[in-house]
């Protein structure tokens, strides 16, 4: 169905089976369904500038909007799966204003796309997603893939990797965030290609012993102190020493998350509308001021 005749590779979809690309994704999820597993997002293509040894499709941004416009929007609009919400891109986040900007130009394939999905691994890039959230307010912002690999020379630079990602999303309009993957055995994988990465948590296959990460629970406390419903609020900073993000959260109270990537603890001071309180955030580490 590629024109480089395999799965793997790269190759672009020819277009003479966009239609039948477009159904296969109907009885994808038909399938998911059948098995009990609902599925609420679908995005069009995994990283479709990336020529990988393993499964991939590249795709350029007419012909990703192209795709949407003419067969996946109206496969789905056609189909029970109408309230599945489409995310185009799915790469990182360097070049995704530029492609989203060409995607977005046609108000046809527009209309059936829900946002944008990114990855973290050619750096920060948190400006491009400010610049999709001002251009297209009406457009999501979603997190889909990161991880850290097997050269990460500790488990706290791994943890503080994903917190400063997340609050740097985050404040930049970002609605959710994936991790890939939660759970992988000792090796980093299963993997087909040898791919191997690091994980929040590992598996001892052999044992079953499950080695629970510290990037695990620097995940779980934005999880934990931050429910469905919290609304990102403004917070400003002395100083780049200390990161932060603030919340409010369905309950009325308000979420202050502050991460010290330095080698030493740092005062703050907390003030809210006249209201101040003093504390320490120790080094390297992730905390959460709950304010009621």
């Amino acid at each position: 169905m590629k024109d480089n005749g395999e799965m793997n590779h790269g190759g672009a979809l020819l277009p003479e089976y966009r239609a039948l690309w477009a159904e296969y994704y109907i009885r994808f999820l038909r399938l998911y369904q059948k098995e009990g597993v609902p599925i609420s997002y679908l995005s069009v293509q995994n990283e479709p500038y990336a020529v990988q040894t393993w499964d991939s499709c590249l795709y350029s941004a007419k012909e990703e909007g192209e795709f949407v416009r003419d067969y996946l929007g109206p496969a789905l609009e056609k189909s029970q799966f109408h309230d599945v919400k489409v995310l185009v891109w799915d790469h990182n986040k360097e070049r995704a204003f530029e492609h989203v900007k060409e995607v977005f130009a046609d108000k046809e394939a527009s209309k059936y796309i829900w946002g944008t999905a990114f990855h973290w691994y050619s750096g920060d890039h948190f400006e491009a997603l400010d610049l999709i959230r001002k251009n297209w307010p009406d457009k999501s912002l979603m997190m889909t893939e990161c991880c850290v690999d097997l050269t990460c020379p500790s488990q706290s630079a791994a943890a503080e990797r994903y917190a400063h990602e997340i609050i740097g999303d985050l404040r930049n309009g970002t609605r959710a965030f994936l991790d890939w993957n939660l759970l992988l055995d000792e090796e980093g994988g299963p993997n087909h290609v040898g791919n191997f990465c690091d994980a929040p948590i590992r598996m001892n296959t052999k044992t079953g012993k499950l080695d629970v990460r510290l990037s695990y629970y620097y995940i779980g406390q934005f999880s934990r102190f931050l429910p469905t419903g919290s609304v990102r609020t403004a917070s400003t900073g002395y100083s780049e020493d200390l990161e932060h993000i603030a919340f409010g959260r369905p309950d009325g109270s308000t979420a202050l998350m502050l991460l010290n990537r330095r080698d030493y603890d740092l005062p703050v001071i907390i003030r809210i509308d006249g209201w101040w309180k003093t504390l320490e955030v120790p080094a390297h580490s992730l905390s959460t001021v709950l304010i009621e």
